[in-house]
């Protein structure tokens, strides 16, 4: 696994201002993965969970009741490609992954989700593993909570589904096989600050900032940095002070034109948001409610509803940040929660 050096506990910022302490190691010497297995089939499923655990994939809560796995080659975001940019690059992975679910969790069906485009591919990698779902390539289907309405009218006999992307399976898959943890993530990089849009591998924990400075970004003309999607991310002061993670999807370097700035402005209930709200919900009381901190009256319009795909942001007129309205109040409502 390699040497590892300890650096000592520094503060990883997330959303919202909060702070919280992690352990900055690097290595000392460069990580030879160690082989664990020549063939997990022929482990027992409880000691491949126990393992799969030891890195970071926390299967040891797969819900009791979970008949059927998603399998997801659909990204959640428009400006984001990871997922399809994977289940291209690893097919063969993506393949023995499907083996290993079903080894582990033995579901009563697997199912794929992809876009039209990846249509041939998985049907011939699919064969006996897995049934495949086409999922129409329209903003958010690729969304977990989303993929699991519409496999269910896809598909019959899906009850309770438990969700797994592309590229945490193929990490799985690589950790049983060789004993490595996974150390990096592919990230999508977009916005015209940049010199051309592309996914590239990055080393999980190093700055955001050393992204950009390795795609030679002049930072002159950038006037926001995005971390996470466009529609889905959180605009960040700091680049240097921001790490990446393995949740880390996307990063934008947006220049003036691409600007879209929100205003704290009185709603004039135009309805738009509630009507593209894919969880029928009514943005426009839920929002002002978070506005003015009411936030049990955001739980009973249904604020766990929410999917965050922030189509109700984009579409506002009056530019106001309804995402991110809601995302405080549902916080603090978890805050309460924790605090009981």
């Amino acid at each position: 696994m390699g040497i590892r050096s300890f650096f000592g506990i520094v503060p990883f910022r997330v959303r919202h201002g909060q702070e919280l302490p992690y352990l900055d190691m690097r290595d000392a010497v460069p990580e030879s993965p160690v082989k664990l297995t020549a063939g997990f089939l022929q482990e027992k499923p409880t000691e491949l969970r126990e393992k799969l655990q030891t890195f970071g994939f926390g299967l040891g809560a797969v819900p009791s009741d979970a008949d059927t796995v998603i399998v997801s080659a659909c990204d959640t975001d428009p400006a984001v490609t990871i997922q399809q940019h994977v289940f291209s690059l690893y097919p063969d992975t993506v393949a023995r992954g499907l083996s290993l679910l079903q080894h582990i969790i033995q579901p009563k069906k697997i199912v794929l989700a992809i876009f039209p485009c990846q249509r041939k591919r998985a049907v011939s990698l699919a064969a006996d593993l897995a049934e495949v779902a086409v999922i129409a390539p329209v903003y958010p289907n690729g969304f977990p909570q989303m993929l699991a309405s519409m496999v269910k009218r896809l598909r019959s006999g899906v009850g309770t589904s438990m969700y797994v992307n592309a590229e945490r399976l193929v990490a799985m898959t690589n950790a049983v096989e060789t004993g490595a943890a996974p150390t990096t993530k592919l990230v999508s990089l977009s916005g015209s600050g940049f010199p051309q849009r592309k996914n590239v591998c990055v080393r999980v924990g190093q700055s955001v900032q050393s992204v950009l400075d390795s795609q030679s970004v002049d930072m002159a003309v950038v006037r926001k940095v995005v971390c996470g999607g466009l529609l889905t991310g959180s605009a960040i002061y700091q680049p240097a002070a921001i790490q990446v993670t393995s949740q880390t999807d996307g990063i934008a370097a947006q220049t003036e034109k691409e600007l879209v700035r929100y205003e704290s402005v009185p709603c004039f209930n135009c309805g738009k948001c509630t009507a593209v709200c894919p969880a029928r919900l009514k943005v426009n009381h839920l929002a002002r409610y978070a506005e003015y901190s009411r936030f049990d009256t955001c739980r009973e319009y249904a604020i766990d509803s929410c999917i965050g795909c922030g189509l109700c942001s984009y579409v506002c007129p009056a530019h106001r940040p309804l995402l991110q309205l809601i995302s405080f109040a549902s916080d603090e409502l978890k805050k309460g929660e924790a605090a009981v």
